[in-house]
């Protein structure tokens, strides 16, 4: 039987409280290493974009916005949920880029593993 009303979830496979921070917008942030070719030795470090982002936005957009502001040295995946939109993105980036994963339409939820 589902609630009444559903909450999101977030859920990091392997890693128990591993979300690293939420903030009074309603985003919750986790992150995930990645093994990319794309680095560099020029850019933010993880922490400090995370930081960036819990720190300054207020929706997924913001989030999206900030990543590709602050290019980051290593590769990462970024993924930030938000209750107030009921929905989440993971932001992948590698040295210079940055790509978006989303929730396929008809699913109602978003994966991350290492």
């Amino acid at each position: 039987m589902a609630p009444e009303r559903a909450q999101p979830q977030l859920y990091k496979i392997g890693m128990p409280n591993a979300v690293i921070g939420f903030n009074e917008a309603g985003l919750c942030l986790s992150v995930h290493t990645c093994f990319h070719k794309g680095i560099r030795f020029r850019g933010a470090g993880v922490v400090d974009l995370t930081h960036e982002i819990i720190r300054r936005a207020e929706s997924l957009e913001d989030a999206v916005r900030i990543a590709r502001e602050r290019p980051v040295a290593s590769s990462w995946s970024v993924m930030v949920s938000s209750a107030r939109e009921r929905d989440a993105v993971v932001i992948e980036l590698a040295g210079p880029r940055v790509e978006l994963r989303r929730p396929r339409p008809a699913e109602p939820f978003l994966g991350q593993t290492n």
